[in-house]
């Protein structure tokens, strides 16, 4: 997540394209490493019988909520503040987010505690 943040902040205020390009692959990496953890977390916290249905939900808010609340909110900041404050707050919440994780679930010891 905060790769992913760091990626929205560089976006934001380069014009480079060399730069643009290092950055989208730390999108990349940040995605990568946040979607193979929640499939891990599902396959080994959830139980076996539900865990297409966890699959679901994650995808489903995911990608469908996630588009949707990400459009919604990228549109109005656009409007009101102008381009570079999208990507500022798309910053800010990459690293709520990072930090609302790692609070709440990277720091206990056992992995299938919430």
């Amino acid at each position: 997540m905060l790769l992913a943040g760091v990626r929205y902040l560089a976006t934001g205020y380069t014009d480079s394209l060399f730069v643009l390009c290092i950055f989208s692959a730390f999108h990349g990496f940040g995605y990568g490493t946040f979607h193979i953890g929640v499939m891990r977390y599902i396959k080994t916290c959830v139980p076996e019988k539900i865990q297409l249905k966890a699959q679901t939900m994650y995808s489903g808010v995911g990608y469908g909520l996630g588009s949707i609340a990400g459009s919604s909110i990228s549109g109005i900041t656009y409007d009101l503040y102008g381009l570079k404050s999208v990507f500022i707050t798309a910053f800010l919440f990459c690293t709520i987010a990072a930090i609302v994780i790692y609070l709440f679930i990277g720091r206990k010891k056992s992995t299938c505690e919430v």
